[in-house]
């Protein structure tokens, strides 16, 4: 019987051993080229980049300078475009929505990790109707 919960618990505990390490042996991905349309109304700070399940994931404070209404914007509803280029073609593989109604710190999902030389941008601007 001890001998039974012994092997549970090592098994357990291997499980978790590995994958503690699989989290560890995510890649790094690079911090992407920042183009704002809204540089104008908002300050970007990037804060950092990290993996999580093979998305990329973008962390960033901004700072409302004004409204954005001033750059053209016909709401408080900014969009953002993730852009991987390769070999000089830029290919769209993110896209969303968020708030800019005030300063605060902001995430954004990426897109998958690219591999090889491939850069990435993340373009900031007005969102359009949804």
């Amino acid at each position: 019987m001890a001998v039974r919960v012994f092997k549970r618990v090592f098994l357990a505990g291997a499980v978790l051993a590995f994958n503690g390490c699989a989290a560890v042996a995510e890649p790094v991905a690079p911090v992407p080229l920042i183009q704002s349309w809204l540089a104008e109304c908002a300050d970007i700070a990037p804060k950092g980049v990290r993996v999580e399940n093979a998305r990329v994931m973008f962390d960033a404070d901004f700072v409302v300078k004004q409204p954005i209404g001033v750059c053209g914007c016909m709401s408080a509803i900014a969009g953002y475009h993730s852009i991987v280029v390769e070999g000089g073609k830029e290919n769209l593989v993110q896209r969303g929505h968020f708030d800019l109604m005030s300063s605060g710190a902001k995430t954004f999902d990426l897109g998958p990790v690219v591999k090889g030389d491939a850069s990435r941008v993340v373009r900031f601007m007005c969102a359009g109707p949804r």
